[in-house]
């Protein structure tokens, strides 16, 4: 490739290694039976029997699950986690368990959302049985309330700060 004066353009060059760069980059293959792993921001599945959720994005770097633990009672399996609000405001929030079997299918599902509150850099745990004996695995939850109310009443506070 010759331009003006025997040169290549560098804007050109560069345009032509960057396009070819992004059809290499697109060209790995991949062998059949690879598990892809799709990490989640919002799911932590890192420790074994248990997999920790935060409901939304926006609880991400907000608040932390941690520490799960799991011990066995009786013919039974109880279940410790903890949360902790990584912030500086106070958080209102709802949290559930759920158990599973060793294979992943749910045994025990509290149908109920629990509220608590964190205060500023508060840390709660949260304790769980599962009520069948086939309960190994547990799914703790926690997201924020949905509940038109608590919107409402923090809009009004928030209106009577500007007032």
């Amino acid at each position: 490739m010759k331009f003006l004066n025997g040169r290549v353009p560098p804007a050109l060059l560069l345009l032509v290694l960057g396009f070819t760069g992004y059809c290499l980059a697109g060209c790995q293959q991949t062998t059949a039976g690879t598990k892809r792993v799709v990490e989640h921001r919002t799911v932590d599945t890192s420790h074994p029997n248990a997999m920790l959720i935060l409901g939304s994005d926006a609880l991400v770097g907000a608040v932390t699950i941690l520490d799960p633990r799991l011990r066995n009672v009786g013919a039974f399996t109880q279940g410790q986690v903890t949360v902790q609000n990584l912030s500086d405001n106070r958080l209102s929030l709802e949290y559930k368990f759920k158990w599973e079997d060793a294979s992943g299918f749910v045994v025990d599902e509290d149908n109920m959302w629990h509220r608590f509150i964190l205060t500023p850099r508060q840390v709660k745990r949260f304790q769980s049985t599962g009520k069948s004996e086939d309960a190994s695995n547990m799914v703790f939850t926690v997201r924020n309330p949905d509940d038109i109310f608590i919107e409402y009443d923090r809009r009004y506070k928030d209106q009577e700060k500007e007032n």
